[in-house]
């Protein structure tokens, strides 16, 4: 790319009309755009920057990788699980469950069976498993949108085996509650509240790089594929000073449950109001997420915090009679997050939570002409497809990718799709580096 004029020091936006050109400053460089999206931009008056954060960004902090989520969850024995009367589920670890002979026995022999069956039949070896592609199998048997001989054959088996009286629906319909709240488990940790002050101690890279570029954003726009809450814990930072909307509000909500101590505490809930400088959407959900279904007639999303009981859900509503009153909802099992590599693309639609997030995730998109992706291998067809829609097909917008291997994509063939280099990830994140790159890009 030739060398850009300077911008004077008090200004964004230089014009050059004998080329109809316009020069943008932005906190990673000067852009050169059309003079229509210059005048667009002056119009709009709002700088907004974009972020896809993928799993890798988490993987400094010690978050599982979907490969070694994988090692875990394709071989679960019975004996190191637990699962309650009241259908909660978790991986024992040290602990002992000293009702193991006789709590429901069979349901966690069907988890361990289920998952061997799988392994042994239905793909060509155990080292295959994808708990995503997964997730599409049985989810698809489960809603009946293919059927499987084999696997009729095999639960057909389990139940005579075990006398078992469960059917098809049933038995997979208890898995699923099963195995998600055992994926929950991998995922989920007390989330620290502590300030992340500078010097930082944590992602020092990341938060410097944030803290040097806020101020010449209006808006910055954290897309996470992610169920984990790391940036919510950074965002507890000199450098974003809890200036992070999620789109949950606790004002006003009629959401609640009860705490370790069983006292009642109020739940915040999707409002759709994103109006802080810094903005997360969490497209694929997250493990503090919990659908309340009131009367099968309203959904509603609910942040459930860690110490506070997802089985203990209330929403305080005026009956018929006028008076006030508690509605319970007791089948939240699992957290509201997506899996699947199909799966979850059906769910894009949902009106209560995932709709609103992607409409916002195209307007940004369209508003942002800068895309920084961290730890994201470009491996989610449908999310690729948004990117490139209302993204990529601007030859003046330019995705950098960071991630410390090259992904195999075909967005690479487009020559506003940067790569950063290898390995480079979230801890080599440099306000001046990036700089250099658009530059020369």
């Amino acid at each position: 790319m030739n060398e850009l004029p300077l911008l004077p020091h008090d200004s964004t936006t230089w014009v050059n009309n004998q080329n109809a050109t316009c020069y943008i400053r932005g906190a990673v460089g000067v852009k050169k755009v059309h003079i229509h999206r210059c005048y667009t931009h002056l119009k709009n008056h709002s700088m907004q920057l974009s972020f896809i954060i993928g799993a890798g960004f988490s993987v400094p902090d010690n978050y599982p990788t979907r490969k070694e989520l994988n090692e875990r969850l394709r071989r679960i024995s019975h004996s190191e699980i637990m699962i309650h009367t009241d259908g909660t589920a978790m991986f024992l670890s040290d602990q002992t469950d000293p009702n193991a002979s006789w709590t429901n026995v069979r349901q966690k022999l069907f988890v361990e069976k289920f998952i061997n069956f799988y392994t042994s039949t239905i793909i060509p070896n155990v080292n295959s498993f994808d708990y995503e592609t997964f997730f599409d199998y049985y989810q698809g048997l489960h809603y009946g949108r293919f059927k499987c001989e084999q696997f009729n054959s095999f639960a057909d088996d389990f139940r005579k085996e075990n006398n078992y009286q469960f059917d098809n629906t049933n038995l997979l319909g208890q898995f699923h509650n099963t195995f998600n709240q055992l994926l929950a488990c991998l995922l989920k940790r007390c989330s620290e509240r502590n300030h992340l002050g500078k010097f930082y101690n944590k992602y020092p890279e990341f938060l410097t790089f944030i803290e040097e570029i806020r101020d010449s954003y209006d808006k910055i726009h954290f897309h996470s594929l992610n169920h984990d809450l790391l940036i919510e814990e950074l965002s507890f930072s000199d450098a974003m000073q809890t200036e992070l909307s999620d789109g949950f509000e606790e004002l006003g909500s009629p959401f609640y449950s009860k705490n370790n101590d069983y006292l009642t505490v109020r739940l915040k809930r999707f409002t759709n109001n994103f109006d802080k400088k810094f903005c997360l959407y969490k497209l694929h959900g997250s493990i503090d997420h919990y659908i309340y279904n009131f009367k099968n007639n309203e959904y509603n999303s609910v942040k459930v915090p860690y110490g506070v009981s997802s089985n203990d859900l209330m929403r305080e509503f005026i009956n018929d009679n006028g008076e006030l009153e508690y509605d319970k909802c007791f089948w939240n099992y699992y957290p509201d997050f997506l899996s699947g590599t199909t799966e979850k693309i059906a769910s894009y639609q949902e009106q209560h939570f995932y709709k609103p997030l992607f409409d916002h995730f195209v307007e940004n998109l369209r508003n942002s002409e800068c895309l920084i992706s961290i730890g994201y291998g470009l491996g989610d067809s449908k999310i690729n497809e948004f990117i490139m829609d209302n993204f990529l097909k601007v030859k003046s917008k330019i995705m950098i990718i960071i991630t410390p291997d090259k992904p195999k994509s075909e967005l690479f063939k487009l020559e506003n799709v940067k790569y950063f280099g290898l390995h480079k990830g979230v801890q080599h994140i440099n306000k001046l580096e990036i700089e250099e790159f658009m530059k020369n890009s």
